[in-house]
């Protein structure tokens, strides 16, 4: 049998990182789980500036850039990470006791026979 193995280039060393990301505190580990979302949001909110995919890749080691957008598709669209000329930001403004609240509030109505539209 022969195996082939294929040969490493050196952009390997630059989009393949194992570093993992190293968490401040056991809170803010917890928060960010196992997802790699999780894990987006903390790094993000961590560092405290804007961010590339390429760097977010780098540190919480997504095999690829474009990537980055899908794991983060639920929090652009409800606005907790923000995505404007190729850097993601976290917001500062998304409240997520709010919004826990604001989920809970809906659940109830829901339950109690009323009909909810979101406003534009």
């Amino acid at each position: 049998m022969n195996y082939v193995t294929q040969a490493a280039t050196p952009w390997d060393a630059l989009l393949r990182s194992h570093r993992k990301v190293q968490f401040r505190d056991a809170e803010e580990r917890a928060e960010s789980g196992t997802s790699k979302a999780g894990q987006v949001r903390a790094l993000l909110r961590r560092e405290g500036r804007p961010m590339t995919a390429s760097e977010i890749c780098m540190e919480v080691d997504i095999t690829s850039t474009a990537l980055v957008m899908p794991v983060l598709k639920h929090d652009i669209a409800i606005g907790r990470i923000h995505l404007a000329a190729g850097l993601y930001t976290i917001s500062s403004s998304f409240d997520e006791q709010l919004q826990a609240d604001i989920g809970r509030a809906v659940a109830l109505l829901k339950r109690n026979g009323y009909e909810l539209r979101k406003r534009r």
